[in-house]
């Protein structure tokens, strides 16, 4: 198969869009040229070639819609097992994002979903997680003046390199928008009330006294208080528990909880409920899982230190009544930024009765449309020192053809910086500390604050070149410096382990001086694996 030309983009630009009777002489023979050697033949190829990589592969040749030719052509590329999760990545001549344009004009590769089969609510869920991940729609282009500089080779090992950086995006979208077996309307959960941010328990003070409680209210504690203590982390995950998932068919599922919690204020003897986490794929365990945690939370000490936290508040031992120790855990969800949000301080909720509804029992409800969270700051920057280790190391490349390694995980190179900084300040008024909230739900990689300076924001990205990183992490981090009207940091830095062009780095000190902004570029060194040095 010849590779793509200027003339096919030429000639199908020519076409796109006109309606014909079918039987017409020149209908059929537009739908020749274009499923014999035509666009649609060329982007078949093209998918074809990325299928024999060990990727699912499927092409469509419907050039027409009732007569109106197609404004672009696709081939959906899957991960195998995937292929009926609605998430893809496509290659093709145009694509949606460009169908407005009166000619075809490129060849496009992109991450995407089946916007005509999946709802509004999974279709939003899916481009916030993208923006909020890369700070862009992950979507690249090769415009027809730059054909001449490709071949069918490097066409397929460019977008091979592109689905490798941005698999584990693909693979996040799945449980976003197809949470496991179960439907995608958020729910509300409420869980007992916590004085110490969910951490450990903290006694009777504003608990519910309503005999419906009787857990909480007679025993001093609910299994929840431990619920958002994510210091303690087992393969990436926190495993904790929720009342609402306790009864019901919800084993091996997954769920898009929005949590809140009601406080008892004795002296105006009123009842006040808040708003205090969101976890968009919060996992339930099966009872395997719940075996695991428990063995291991044994094993590492943490069950005796929730007993000593009993103990602080006069609590003798857990109480195994209603809940058996082999369920005390329940659920379980991702710790790495974007997977959770906090609400520091909790967001009171103004209008229960429409937010929450009449039933105030411990079970899963439907969040209502329009909930005031969905639009409120949840709080606000604020360094925090110090850095909890989770899952690291190297992962191999899955896919058949592909048995190279990817780059060294975010999470590793993370805590190297962390610790190479940390023990570079060690003495000084300088502290360093990662993963630090933004105050909009979202979470910085890495911070260094200086009392005299002021913070230096760090952000780790791990694409394959210097330029993607920069693409994916330039958004997202002028987002936590700037977003609304704030800046919470003096310098922005970009961190990745490939080395800068010369055209790179005139890019970022074009932006410097033309935008005003301190942004910077700092390599991390995998054989070393150090930060190097020099700042671009």
């Amino acid at each position: 198969m010849e590779f793509f030309h200027a003339s096919d983009l030429e000639y199908f630009s020519s076409v796109i869009g006109k309606k014909f009777q079918r039987g017409d002489q020149a209908f059929d023979e537009i739908g020749r040229k274009l499923k014999d050697d035509g666009v649609f033949a060329k982007t078949a190829f093209w998918a074809k070639l990325i299928g024999e990589e060990g990727y699912v592969a499927e092409t469509s040749f419907y050039w027409q819609i009732s007569g109106i030719i197609r404004k672009y052509t696709w081939g959906r590329i899957y991960i195998p097992g995937t292929e009926n999760r609605q998430v893809f990545f496509t290659v093709g001549v145009g694509s949606r994002l460009t169908q407005d344009r009166k000619t075809v004009t490129t060849l496009e590769y992109k991450l995407d979903c089946r916007r005509d089969k999946l709802s509004q609510y999974q279709i939003k869920n899916f481009d916030k997680y993208l923006y909020d991940q890369l700070g862009e729609y992950p979507w690249r282009t090769i415009n027809v003046s730059n054909l001449e500089n490709y071949d069918w080779s490097k066409l397929k090992n460019e977008t091979l390199d592109f689905i490798e950086e941005h698999s584990e995006y693909y693979e996040d979208c799945i449980n976003i928008i197809w949470p496991n077996g179960v439907g995608v309307t958020p729910k509300i959960a409420r869980i007992c009330w916590n004085k110490y941010q969910w951490k450990k328990p903290s006694g009777p003070d504003g608990k519910s006294t309503s005999t419906a409680d009787s857990f909480e209210k007679e025993k001093g504690h609910g299994y929840e208080e431990w619920l958002l203590d994510t210091d303690k982390q087992l393969d990436g995950y926190h495993y904790g528990f929720i009342q609402a998932f306790n009864k019901g068919k919800h084993e091996g599922k997954a769920y898009d909880v929005q949590l809140y919690s009601l406080f008892n204020d004795i002296e105006s003897k009123e009842n006040r409920f808040y708003w205090i986490a969101h976890i968009p794929t919060l996992e339930v365990l099966t009872i395997e899982q719940m075996d695991y945690a428990l063995n291991k939370y044994k094993q590492n000490g943490w069950y005796d230190e929730m007993l000593g936290q009993l103990k602080d508040i006069r609590v003798d031992q857990f109480n195994f009544d209603p809940i058996p120790e082999e369920y005390i855990f329940n659920v379980r969800f991702k710790v790495q930024s974007g997977h959770y949000t906090i609400y520091d301080p909790p967001v009171e909720i103004e209008y229960p009765n429409a937010e929450i509804g009449g039933n105030r029992h411990y079970v899963l409800l439907d969040k209502p449309a329009g909930s005031s969270i969905d639009i409120a700051r949840i709080g606000k920057y604020r360094f925090k020192e110090g850095h909890n280790p989770t899952k690291k190391g190297r992962t191999s490349a899955i896919y058949k053809g592909r048995t190279g390694q990817k780059l060294l995980l975010h999470e590793e190179i993370k805590e190297n910086i962390f610790n190479q900084l940390n023990t570079e300040y060690l003495g000084t008024p300088i502290k360093v500390g990662t993963e630090n909230p933004t105050g909009f739900g979202k979470q910085i990689d890495l911070v260094i604050s200086d009392p005299e300076k002021g913070d230096t924001f760090y952000e780790i990205k791990t694409a394959s070149s210097a330029l993607a990183c920069i693409r994916e992490a330039m958004g997202q981090i002028i987002e936590y410096c700037y977003y609304p009207d704030s800046q919470n940091a003096k310098r922005l830095v970009i961190v990745s382990p490939n080395k800068l062009s010369a055209s790179d780095e005139l890019y970022i000190s074009h932006i410097r001086h033309s935008l005003g902004i301190e942004l910077y570029y700092q390599r991390y060194s995998i054989q070393n694996e150090v930060l190097e040095e020099k700042i671009l």
